[in-house]
């Protein structure tokens, strides 16, 4: 397996020039943070991603948000990892806002990439408008616990994981479905 640090230099290789990313279950744990968020107490993003955005914008992407969930949260989201642009209400797996966000930032489909946790919504979403699709990989059903439970016994959630590099990584389709 290749370390995580390196997902982000091979799309760099391949051309890609913008990934857009999904929210629930990918860069954000859902559960407690999504249920803050729609409470109107806002999504505090861990310092973790927050840094890993500003890894990837210093690379030289363009970095955006591309989720099914509410306006608040995706705008919250985006300010947090000082993302370029986000689609909250996306409609995926339909392709009209994968478009949008390509028309948005003027790049060919050749050049993006787009990261998620569903195979439908994500990965379907993506490849029938094709772009490159990164598949993050769940870690099982104990991880949607509620976090604090979680964290309270000692076990990590699915985004701890990801964030620290301890999970198998995103899985990408333009790369033969190789780990990053």
């Amino acid at each position: 397996m290749l370390k995580e640090q390196n997902w982000h230099q091979r799309l760099w290789n391949q051309g890609i020039r913008l990934i857009s990313f999904d929210i629930d279950d990918t860069i954000q744990d859902s559960g407690i943070d999504k249920i803050e968020g729609y409470l109107g107490s806002g999504v505090r993003m861990p310092e973790k991603a927050v840094h890993k955005f500003s890894q990837l914008k210093e690379i030289g992407f363009t970095l955006a948000l591309l989720s099914n969930t509410s306006e608040s949260i995706v705008s919250d989201t985006c300010k947090q990892l000082g993302a370029d642009w986000y689609i909250a209400h996306a409609q995926k797996p339909h392709g009209q806002n994968f478009e949008k966000l390509l028309d948005h930032f003027g790049v060919d489909r050749s050049r993006a990439a787009h990261v998620g946790n569903s195979m439908i919504d994500d990965i379907y979403g993506g490849n029938n408008v094709g772009v490159t699709t990164c598949l993050v990989r769940r870690a099982g059903i104990m991880m949607k616990a509620p976090k604090g439970a979680l964290h309270a016994i000692g076990l990590q959630t699915k985004g701890d994981q990801i964030r620290q590099g301890n999970s198998a990584g995103p899985f990408c389709a333009a790369d033969g479905g190789a780990k990053l």
